[in-house]
């Protein structure tokens, strides 16, 4: 994997583990649907006048709006809201490793190493551990909803592999996120209520209205481009195990910033996560050399032809 796509996966796991206490933060005062509202509204509004629409088809804008953001969204924002912590929702949310390569497999044909399935395994028993052990056990509805968010971003990830390379990502992010607009308002108005949502609104606090912007202009025009960008490129399946560090950072994150109780076995279960990660970068190194020493080969055979 290059560097500068190490370096870009890394950024992503740090802005979009804090991600998770900026969620639990705002979820304080404001229920999940108005949350998901206000996040697309201030995605797409004003930066919708300013940059052009992408060119790509209209269809690829609301089924990305649909998959990314609203059922994604969605799902996960009501599994953490009914009690799930922000670094067990975040671990669980990486199922979408799983479904992503099991996608690109069927779709794409694109077959990782029997070390990358190693990896990835291995960083799965270790979320297998974290949700089922103490007060996430009990809380199996939160941890379908999420999972089922996390089925929602592979689809996500595959509907980018399909854009043109030149696409302009933030006008896409930004593009899509208004043709989800509409289905978020209709969600918060009819499962949450006009009462709920004028109370939320006179009520906010500096806390969440920080919380809000972080999500939107940190974890999404920075996180989210980024990252669609990575599932562009070649190296898309290297850097998809990278995720798996969001629940760590998360975690960490949490206890130290909200009080949330990290038990032994969720350092276990981190560092069987972070093991997984290592399992597939070394799959990801060898395959590289490969590829170089085959092109070595290969340049006297040329120069001699």
């Amino acid at each position: 994997m290059e560097p500068k796509n190490i370096l870009a996966a890394l950024m992503v796991v740090m802005v979009w583990g804090l991600n998770f206490v900026a969620m639990k933060t705002a979820f304080v005062e404001v229920p999940p649907f108005l949350f998901l509202f206000l996040r697309l509204a201030l995605t797409a509004f004003p930066l919708i006048l300013f940059l052009p629409k992408p060119n790509v088809p209209l269809s690829s804008m609301l089924w990305i709006g649909l998959f990314q953001w609203t059922f994604h969204f969605s799902l996960l924002f009501t599994g953490m809201y009914i009690g799930l912590s922000g670094g067990i929702t975040a671990l669980i949310m990486q199922c979408h490793v799983i479904f992503t390569i099991i996608m690109t497999v069927i779709y794409f044909k694109v077959k990782p190493t029997a070390l990358q399935m190693l990896g990835l395994a291995v960083s799965f028993s270790g979320l297998v551990l974290l949700t089922t052990h103490g007060d996430c056990s009990a809380n199996w509805l939160g941890i379908l909803l999420v999972i089922a968010g996390a089925f929602a971003v592979a689809v996500s990830n595959i509907l980018y592999k399909t854009l043109p390379k030149n696409v302009n990502m933030p006008s896409m992010i930004v593009w899509s996120s208004a043709f989800a607009v509409p289905q978020a308002a209709v969600l918060s108005l009819s499962l949450e209520g006009w009462d709920a949502i004028t109370a939320s609104l006179t009520s906010i606090t500096m806390p969440t209205i920080i919380a809000i912007l972080y999500t939107v202009f940190i974890s999404t025009m920075v996180g989210i481009v980024t990252w669609a960008k990575l599932m562009q490129s070649p190296e898309s399946v290297k850097a998809l195990p990278f995720t798996l560090l969001v629940p760590v950072v998360a975690l960490t994150a949490g206890h130290y910033m909200m009080a949330e109780q990290v038990g032994w076995l969720d350092i276990i279960a981190s560092a069987i996560i972070i093991s997984g990660l290592l399992i597939n970068q070394i799959s990801s190194i060898r395959k590289a050399k490969v590829v170089v020493l085959e092109s070595e080969e290969q340049e006297p055979m040329k120069k001699a032809a």
